[in-house]
């Protein structure tokens, strides 16, 4: 939750920030006269297209911009998506909140969910507490099925406590016919 936060704050960030920077570079390459070099991608789009994880190799500044940018609200949609809110319209700050509010409702509905008490907690210690739960939860279920989960990640420990469920219930069912 806390890298979604930091990716929708970046995100905000960027949008704003990149089409002042994008502004900056144009005026710059305007300035110096020099047309190849306008065409040619920054170094700054190139890293800003890495850290989204699009290619934009062979595309011009403009190309460059527009991908860069349809990457971003790509992203921005899908953490919107994700969960449940809307954030067109806000400013940073707004945004930054909502999706504040958003994370710490979904953590407190596990927190409820899980027995676990969250009253006054910043939202990291709320998160360490049910992240806590959820695996103290999964250990129990492996110790009532005798089976090792301390070495797996949270998602390991879950498919190999359904498989140990499924298997302990074939017996069961092949014993009754």
């Amino acid at each position: 939750m806390k890298k979604l936060v930091s990716f929708i704050v970046a995100a905000a960030l960027a949008m704003s920030s990149s089409v002042m920077a994008f502004a900056g570079e144009a005026d710059a390459a305007g300035s110096a006269g020099s047309s190849s070099d306008s065409k040619m991608v920054s170094e700054k789009q190139i890293q800003r297209a890495e850290s989204l994880g699009i290619d934009i190799t062979d595309m011009t500044r403009e190309e460059a911009k527009a991908a860069i940018e349809q990457a971003v609200l790509d992203k921005i949609e899908a953490v919107e998506e994700k969960l449940g809110i809307d954030i067109s319209g806000m400013t940073k700050e707004e945004a930054k909140a909502a999706v504040d509010e958003a994370i710490l409702a979904k953590i407190s509905e596990k927190a409820a969910k899980l027995g676990v008490d969250i009253t006054g907690m910043s939202r990291e210690d709320a998160k360490t507490a049910v992240e806590t739960a959820v695996l103290a939860k999964l250990q129990a279920a492996a110790d009532k099925l005798g089976i090792d989960i301390s070495s797996l990640s949270r998602s390991e420990a879950k498919e190999l406590i359904k498989a140990a469920k499924e298997e302990k219930k074939s017996p069961k069912v092949d014993s009754e016919e």
